[in-house]
């Protein structure tokens, strides 16, 4: 091989060359850069050639050894690890050449050395490229190697201790890279690096120098320093591990035995704090704190870590030892705060900082949130991140701040939380003052500080008057003030906001019910549909929200009752406060209305059962309120609520015949309210007449709803049912009843002819068209004969057993009802034919008594008057009814020989008679007397006087 003077220099020119093209890899091709190293390779072996002590395989193999060997750094410089390892792996096949002659004393000192140091290099190369590879294994196989020639006496101190020195610099650069770069799963490989360091420290410790070498403090003065790096790492290493603090604090020691200069004083006080740290040891760590903030030879970045270190650890044995005292360790950190804002009062981000350590923990303690909060009420901090340049820091202030704000308000925990939110109302930016006021005034309302809150109120109307949010709270401190008149005021106020939505008043109105105050809720709710009735495109509302706004009004009329003094509803002109149900009426006809207006399926919104529980919902709370509204005789407010729930049953979207029975008797009970309310309604017509049309266009749809039910009947091919039978008599009752109320004559005929056409009308039925006709104000005396015909036709058909009571009144009342003679004597002579054809005994004898005695009478008027011919009449068929009278029969002579009294003055009453003499006047007056003489004749008394028909006085 060529001396070392021919050799080294094309060494050195080689590797040279290959850092060179490792950096021109953007220029050019990996393969050219390969090529021109050839060449420097192939000048390398043209030199070896000429020394003579190596054979021709010596001088091959190592000519092939180098070449090998710097392709291989050369790949591993372009970051190819796989392809320098196969160079790596074959140039080893040919390092026993060179390990031979370090071994060989057949060479010059400085040949060893050199090939010592091309077998080192070999070994480190490829090592590194081994950790690439992660083939650990390798790699600790090839220092292995690397220490063992480190080691050699042979090379002499000098060599070795330069060797030694370099294998620990490698050890520590590696240890250094897995300690800062972080795995797969994100934790640090600190085991593999202890084991490195601790190489590294054995290596350091082996390293022997000659006594006399002149450099020898020099070598001390390396191995020192190298020493302190590898005690720092490996300590770092042993805390990184978690579970060996004191391992890390014997390397502490270690290195606090180091000269001063070399061992870097504010690394190790951070590494023995954080070592403290864990040992649990807080009273030391906090002197330590102290020593490195106070230190002016510290950065503020290891000040900052100190204080999360003890913050840290603080918390940690908080929660492994229950009996710490709350504020242990943080008297430290208060001071460690106040040195760190002196020695960096000018530096504005530094205040930031700290608070942002302070409030990091998991779970933050008071002392370190009153630390927190002092810092930024401290008025050097508000003097330097008030300038407009620290706009940036003083956001981030406020946002830590409010954050941390947040999670006390999260945990309800609203005192420190109202703390911490007014401190950020101090670095608020404009835009956030309002908002950071309002939730101040949560918190304050949360404390029940409810004056306090309303200030917080007005501070944030200062610079957001019209917002919707401070009528809100307004609205939730005067309900908790249970003061319904302000509350009330702050529901008007919110339709006024700019940032006003519909959202509030649902919201509004939920606030009011947990506070109890109902009318407050109703005010809301009722605002709320003003809105949906505004929504004409609905754009606001979704389909169903009408009917859920009016339940729920509903169920607060049925809950708060009437309006009390005071309300913030708005009282009728009339100034009388308006009753449940009277509410509920006007709600109902609002909503009725407004169903009709806007169709099913806006008003309720879809429903995924079909069974329209709403709508039945809403139908059968008018009903029932109807029901009470009737007990109550407000008749007015019964037919409301009745009608309304016949017409939300009308819009069933999947009506079954069930459904349209509610309806029709809704519509029908609406009818009999509003009738019932026009009897009561006194002189007042137009009260009158309004109750009546009310019950006329009730009618109209119950006879609508009746239709429905016939043809679903008739589709069905189904029979009506008894109670449908019983519904239509009582609406034919209620339409005649109207009719007569009216006045309308030919609406009364018509129902009576519809009566007549109906099997299921009864006589009783009939008897009550009789008693409307003949007991109203506007009495039809023509149609209640004919009613009273008919129910005397019906009382006597075949079918059913006859009632000869109601037989015998309706007898008397058509007697007593005929207009004239002519039409009495009629019926009395349908009696006498009625009674021949009944039964022994089947008549009333009380009646009986009454017919002769009247009729008997009657006859007896008409003689006292000279009517011989009626008389005569009258006297037969009393005679006749007489018959059937067999408690009277012994009157019969006397009766007899009356009437042939009565026919032989009828002879003689149609003589001629001579003119008479006398004045109009005196004719007058004596018919007069022969008047009183004739009805002072007494006849025989045939009945008793209780008996006697009271229209033409006892029997005479």
């Amino acid at each position: 091989m060529a001396p070392t003077s021919a050799l080294s220099p094309l060494l050195v020119h080689a590797n040279a060359v290959v850092q060179g093209l490792a950096a021109d890899t953007a220029k050019e091709a990996p393969e050219d850069a390969v090529q021109q190293l050839k060449s420097i390779v192939f000048a390398i072996t043209s030199a070896g050639r000429h020394n003579k002590k190596l054979t021709s395989d010596e001088q091959t193999a190592i000519w092939k050894l180098v070449c090998i060997l710097w392709t291989g750094k050369l790949w591993a410089d372009f970051k190819d690890y796989e392809t320098a390892e196969a160079c790596y792996a074959k140039a080893m096949e040919y390092a026993h050449y060179l390990m031979e002659i370090c071994n060989t004393a057949d060479h010059s000192q400085s040949f060893k050395e050199e090939c010592a140091a091309e077998l080192f290099g070999l070994y480190l190369d490829r090592t590194a490229v081994a950790w690439q590879l992660q083939q650990k294994a390798l790699a600790s196989s090839l220092l292995g190697r690397a220490r063992d020639l480190a080691s050699n006496e042979d090379l002499g101190c000098e060599v070795c201790f330069q060797l030694s020195l370099m294998l620990a610099h490698v050890h520590a650069k590696q240890a250094q890279h897995l300690l800062t770069t972080r795995q797969a799963d994100g934790t640090l490989d600190s085991g593999e690096a202890i084991g490195l360091l601790n190489a590294a420290n054995e290596i350091i410790g082996n390293m022997t120098s000659d006594d006399e070498d002149p450099a020898m403090d020099d070598k001390i003065m390396a191995a020192n320093q190298l020493s302190a790096q590898v005690y720092r790492q490996l300590a770092w290493a042993y805390l990184e591990a978690g579970d060996k603090p004191a391992p890390a604090m014997s390397c502490i020691r270690a290195l606090r035995d180091l000269p001063m200069e070399m061992t870097q004083q504010s690394v190790i006080s951070f590494l023995a704090l954080k070592t403290l740290c864990q040992l649990g040891k807080l009273d030391e760590a906090e002197t330590e704190l102290l020593s490195i903030v106070s230190s002016s030879a510290v950065s503020l970045a290891i000040c900052l870590g100190s204080v999360k270190l003890v913050l840290a650890a603080i918390a940690a044995q908080k929660k492994t030892d229950s009996d710490i005292v709350e504020n242990s360790g943080l008297a430290g950190v208060k001071s460690a705060v106040g040195l760190i804002q002196e020695r960096f009062a000018d530096q504005a981000n530094v205040p930031v900082q700290l608070v942002r350590l302070l409030l990091a923990q998991e779970k933050v303690s008071e002392a370190a949130e009153q630390t927190a909060l002092d810092i930024c009420a401290a008025e050097q901090t508000n003097e330097m991140l008030t300038q407009e340049e620290e706009a940036p820091l003083k956001e981030q202030l406020f946002t830590l701040l409010y954050n941390h704000a947040t999670v006390h308000f999260q945990q309800r925990s609203y005192s420190p939380a109202g703390r911490f939110f007014q401190a950020a109302h101090l670095y608020a930016k404009e835009g956030n003052k309002a908002k950071t006021a309002r939730v101040m005034a949560v918190c304050n309302i949360a404390t029940r500080s409810l004056n306090r809150a309303l200030e917080y109120v007005d501070i944030a109307a200062q610079t957001e008057p019209r917002s919707v949010y401070n009528a809100f709270l307004r609205l939730k401190i005067h309900l908790l003030q249970q003061d319904s008149k302000a509350a009330g005021d702050q529901i008007k106020a919110m339709l006024s906001c700019e940032d006003f939505s519909h959202e509030v008043l649902r919201v509004a109105a939920q606030e009011a019910l947990a506070a109890e105050q109902g009318h407050v809720a109703k005010a809301a709710l009722l605002h709320l549909h003003s809105l949906v009735e505004k929504d004409k495109e609905a754009a606001m509302f979704q389909p169903g929200d009408e009917a859920m706004i009016i339940s729920n009004l509903v169920k607060l009329v049925q809950e708060i009752g009437e309006e009390p003094e005071g309300s913030v509803e708005q009282q009728p002109e009339t100034g009388k406060k308006d009753t449940e149900l009277s509410e509920m009426a006007r709600l109902y006809v609002k909503a009725s209305s407004r169903l009709a207006e806007v169709g099913y399926q806006r008003f309720f919104g879809s429903d995924s059962t079909g069974r329209a529980t709403s709508l039945e919902w809403l139908a059968a709370t008018a009903w029932n309120a109807a029901i009470t509204a009737g007990d109550s005789k407000k008749y007015r407010d019964a037919a409301t609520l009745l009608a309304a729930a016949g017409s939300f049953y009308e819009k069933h979207p999947m009506p079954e015949t069930s459904t349209v029975q509610y309806q029709k008797m809704a519509f029908l009970m609406a009818a009999s309210a509003a009738l019932e309310g026009a009897k009561g309604a006194g002189e007042c017509e137009q009260a009158v007449n309004d109750h009546l049309d009310v019950a006329s266009k009730m009618l109209q749809q119950y006879k609508q709803a009746t239709q429905a039910i016939t043809d679903r009947h008739q589709s069905l091919g189904s029979a009506p049912t008894r109670t449908e039978d019983k519904s239509q008599v009582y609406m034919l009752l209620m339409d005649f009843e109207v009719a007569v109320h009216m006045g309308n004559l030919q609406g009364q005929r018509d129902v009576l002819e519809q009566c007549k056409q109906i099997s299921s009308f009864s006589a009783e039925s009939m008897l009550k068209l009789a008693a409307f006709s003949k007991g109203a104000s506007r009495s039809t005396p023509d149609i209640a004969r004919e009613a009273l015909h008919a129910a005397l036709k019906l009382l006597l058909s075949k079918g059913h057993a006859v009632r000869y009571d109601q037989v015998a009144q309706t007898l008397r009342t058509l007697v007593e009802m005929s207009p004239n003679d002519a039409d009495k004597l009629k019926m009395y002579q349908e009696a006498k034919e009625l009674l021949a054809g009944l039964p022994s005994n089947a008549y009333p004898d009380r009646e009986l008594q009454w017919l002769v005695s009247t009729c008997w009478n009657r006859g007896a008027h008409q003689a006292k008057f000279q009517r011989s011919e009626a008389a005569e009449q009258y006297m037969r068929v009393a005679l006749g009814l007489l018959d059937h009278c067999n408690s009277l029969s012994a009157r019969k002579q006397m009766m007899v020989e009356e009437l042939s009294k009565v026919v032989q003055g009828k002879k003689g009453n149609n003589r001629a008679e001579a003119p008479s003499t006398k004045s109009p006047s005196e004719r007058k007056r004596c018919r007069t007397e022969d008047d009183v003489i004739a009805t002072a004749v007494p006849l025989a008394d045939l009945m008793d006087t209780s008996f006697a028909d009271n229209n033409h006085g006892e029997p005479s």
